[in-house]
């Protein structure tokens, strides 16, 4: 991602779904913004609203500290924490779940787990620690 200082124009699709005519426009406001990278989330849910902690999943050598079953250890950093209500939450998860819908389309099935994903030259020589690392 970039840090795009444009602004743009968006239409709200939950008012476009429900009625043609009362469309809602929205300018987004991008000079303030910071792109983050984040390979992991951990969401926080209270009564009222949702947090959810972004950040990066570094894998780690396990500790002596960790016990003799323990194969893998990830250090999970967290860089931002997003708090929204759940009515947010909800139109997010719709439409994240409508691009990942497009994208798998277009490209093929994500894999969630290790195994399941295709390796590549690349991708074979970073996995020191093995497909127990998500």
């Amino acid at each position: 991602m970039s840090n795009n200082k444009k602004d743009a124009n968006q239409t709200n699709g939950a008012a476009n779904e429900s009625d043609n005519k009362s469309r809602i426009r929205v300018r987004v406001n991008r000079d303030d913004m910071v792109t983050t990278y984040a390979n992991g989330f951990h969401p926080l849910p209270t009564a009222d609203e949702l947090f959810i902690d972004f950040g990066v999943n570094l894998p780690e050598q396990p500790s002596e500290e960790s016990g003799p079953d323990v194969a893998a250890q990830i250090h999970f950093d967290v860089s931002h924490r997003i708090a929204m209500n759940y009515t947010t939450a909800k139109q997010l998860a719709i439409q994240l779940g409508r691009l990942v819908q497009t994208y798998e389309k277009d490209f093929g099935e994500i894999a969630l787990t290790p195994s399941g994903r295709k390796r590549t030259k690349e991708t074979q020589a970073e996995s020191q620690l093995g497909d127990s690392i998500v």
